[in-house]
């Protein structure tokens, strides 16, 4: 029975897979598999069994192949998946490669960043200091990268503070971009007015004006003013230079602006300075040539002549020394070179005409306006002041006199005066030789129509044709007894008598003379200083004399002036009894026209670098503090205090040249430097209209003979703004 089960069982299953295999309606499928049955149901039971185990087998077989097919079904998919990441990394890899090739760095943001550190450090600086660098100094530290940038205007907004740049360049690149907002000046309704009329120079000229009187004067033009804090600079007769203050911090003014109003043509010029180093004028007779002005170190000129801007590449330009201060009257402008030599520059070409090298100095005939350059050849290598020889070359640069070489000249009336190993020589204003006199022992000095000299050991006054007008002193050739003070004397009035006065130090003078006429001294003051006489001759009245005179005191003080604009300057002193030398000759007051670059002259257009007088005594200082001073550091010493306390070039070496001796002389010294809050409470000075800063500068010498310990004085720096007045002199123990 249970057999018989079994292959009951088992034919159910072949059933079942035959259902499986064919499609054929059940019915059909039943009989035939009955039929089958029927026939062999032992073959079949066999057969099945057989094929039984066969499926299990085949089950695993399928297992493993479906595992199988899954990993690789799995590997392919991973395969394209990782195949993918690498192609699309790929082709980002290349969009970024593409990207660099083809599209442009932003330069404007590497402007930006430039802009924003610049920014940064005028922020930290003006913290620090309390006022608004210069932007040229903080460059260096705003780099970005390697980027190299470049911007024809970089500036500081005087009101944000914040840098405004334009016209910036990266890597030279062709376009240009900017960082921040500029302040424009709004257009303002001031105007300007110049006026024509005689200021001290003996004929008409122009200028601006706020002080004067303008009742005094005719009014010649009204410009407009398009610039906040814009003033009248200068006034030439189409030209007239305006300049807009800016950088002002505290009530003072730490830059310009300058531009250019054509008068002709009822426009301001398109040249713009904007913040320049310096900058001067270049004209003559009211003509106006131009401006030199200096950035960044690198001079430039404008000329008016050609309408161009040359970059001359100079050191700096040199001052004539006389009206117009930076122009020959060729038209030609002197820069100093390197290695001593000096280019002189045609304002038409912007080209170099010609160079002379060691040039000293230039001087001009006020009468027939012609213009002399005077090359220094120095006598000795050793030799370090005043020891040269000269020549003369006219304002175009040819030599004259046959390129002789002379001791000394004076050009004045249509005259010229050399002389050289004790003889002189006068020519016309054709440099034709008009007198040659005889051999002298000395030529000592030179005025108009008047020469000292020394023969057979006298000291004579003689005119131009040799002869004799008075004998001062006998035996005056080397007799170390006398000392000729050749900036105290000259031509000037004395006692309401005009005529040569001659400081000479020595002689038989005694205190009691000197007492005599000056009864506010005592034998003790007198202590203080040399004694001499001032030996004089009155053309007019052919007078001679000698009065009796003290040397020292308060030595060589000398007033500098340096207005803004060409201005009339009234001098007083509140205690002119203490005066005991003056030049010009004090009167109550002095009162000269002086000029920007510092030259001076009176109401009778005479001119002066400076105005000098000598005082009494009447502060000492206990060197309590200050400097030890030998011969050897004498120079060093000077060079370096004298630039620390503000001096320009031309005060210090004027300084150096005076006290250098003394100092040598001494061998070893004392040095105190009396500043100007301690000068002005000892010897008040009233300069009106009052200059804007101002410096007074004392030396106190004292000689020592070891060396001596002392606490080092503390010197601070004058800062020049605006109208500047400057002075110096100093006393010796």
């Amino acid at each position: 029975m249970e057999e018989n089960k079994e292959q009951e069982e088992i034919v159910e299953e072949n059933l079942e897979e035959k259902k499986e295999e064919a499609p054929l309606e059940e019915n059909e499928l039943e009989e035939k598999e009955e039929e089958e049955i029927e026939k062999d149901i032992p073959s079949k039971i066999k057969n099945d069994s057989e094929k039984s185990k066969l499926t299990k087998k085949q089950k695993i077989q399928i297992i493993v192949s479906v595992v199988l097919l899954i990993v690789v079904i799995v590997g392919i998919v991973l395969f394209f998946l990782l195949n993918g990441k690498e192609k699309k990394k790929e082709s980002n890899t290349n969009k970024n490669s593409n990207s660099n090739v083809e599209e442009p760095i932003n330069y404007q943001e590497i402007v930006n960043q430039y802009g924003a550190k610049l920014d940064e450090l005028v922020e930290n600086y003006s913290k620090q200091n309390g006022k608004t660098p210069d932007l040229n100094a903080l460059l260096d530290y705003a780099k970005v990268g390697d980027y190299k940038i470049s911007c024809k205007v970089q500036t500081i907004n005087a009101s944000s503070r914040k840098v405004y740049l334009e016209d910036c360049t990266v890597n030279d690149s062709k376009e240009t971009y900017s960082y921040g907002v500029k302040e424009v000046s709004k257009p303002v309704s001031k105007e300007l007015k110049v006026y024509v009329g005689d200021r001290g120079y003996g004929k008409e000229y122009l200028f601006f004006d706020e002080e004067d009187d303008k009742q005094s004067f005719k009014e010649y033009a009204t410009i407009p003013c398009e610039f906040d804090n814009c003033e009248g600079y200068d006034a030439y007769e189409k030209y007239f230079i305006v300049r807009e203050a800016i950088n002002i911090e505290d009530g003072f003014t730490h830059g310009y602006n300058y531009y250019i109003y054509d008068y002709q043509n009822k426009k301001y010029l398109d040249v713009k300075i904007l913040n320049p180093d310096s900058f001067e004028i270049l004209g003559y007779n009211q003509e106006f040539y131009g401006v030199y002005y200096n950035v960044n170190d690198k001079d430039y000129i404008y000329s008016n002549v050609s309408g161009k801007i040359f970059n001359i590449n100079g050191e700096y330009i040199i001052n004539m020394g006389w009206d117009p201060d930076y122009l020959l009257p060729s038209g030609y402008v002197p820069v100093s070179m390197d290695n001593d030599i000096t280019n002189f520059i045609n304002l038409k070409s912007g080209k170099v005409v010609y160079s002379i090298k060691d040039v000293y100095g230039f001087t001009i005939d006020t009468t027939t306006q012609k213009g002399y350059i005077i090359q220094g050849i120095k006598k000795s290598s050793n030799e370090e002041y005043d020891d040269y020889n000269f020549k003369i070359y006219d304002s175009k640069g040819y030599e004259l006199f046959d390129g002789e070489v002379f001791d000394g000249f004076y050009t004045e009336n249509s005259v010229f005066v050399t002389w050289k190993n004790g003889t002189f020589k006068t020519y016309n204003s054709n440099y034709q030789n008009t007198y040659t006199s005889k051999k002298y022992d000395s030529v000592e000095d030179i005025w108009e129509d008047y020469i000292l000299v020394v023969e057979d050991k006298k000291l004579n006054l003689i005119d131009y044709k040799g002869n004799v007008l008075t004998t001062f002193i006998e035996d005056y050739w080397n007799n170390d007894e006398y000392v000729y003070h050749s900036m105290l004397s000259g031509w000037y009035t004395e006692n309401g008598k005009n005529g040569i006065y001659l400081v000479i130090q020595g002689g038989d003078v005694s205190k009691q003379e000197i007492l005599k006429n000056n009864p506010e001294m005592t034998l003790e003051d007198l202590d203080n200083y040399d004694l001499g006489y001032e030996y004089y001759y009155i053309p007019t009245t052919k007078e001679t004399g000698k009065i009796p005179t003290y040397i020292g005191g308060y030595a060589k003080p000398v007033l500098y002036l340096y207005p803004v604009f060409p201005t009339l300057v009234n001098v007083t002193f509140k205690y002119p009894e203490t005066l005991t030398t003056t030049y010009p000759k004090y009167k109550d007051n002095w009162t000269v026209f002086a000029s920007p670059n510092g030259d001076l002259r009176d109401l009778n257009n005479k001119y002066y670098y400076g105005l000098y007088w000598e005082e009494n005594l009447n502060h000492r200082v206990d060197f309590k503090e200050g400097f030890y001073v030998t011969k050897e550091n004498a120079i060093e010493f000077l060079e370096e205090k004298l630039t620390k306390i503000g001096f320009n070039d031309r005060e210090r070496n004027e300084f150096i040249m005076y006290w250098l001796p003394i100092l040598e002389k001494n061998g070893k010294s004392l040095v105190y430097f009396e500043l100007t809050e301690e000068r002005d409470s000892n010897s008040p000075i009233i300069i009106n209209p009052k200059p804007n800063s101002m410096l007074r500068v004392a030396i106190h010498v004292k000689k020592v003979e070891k060396e001596t310990k002392i606490k080092e004085q503390k010197l601070s720096t004058f800062e020049r703004v605006g109208f500047t007045a400057v002075e110096w002199g100093g006393v010796t123990y």
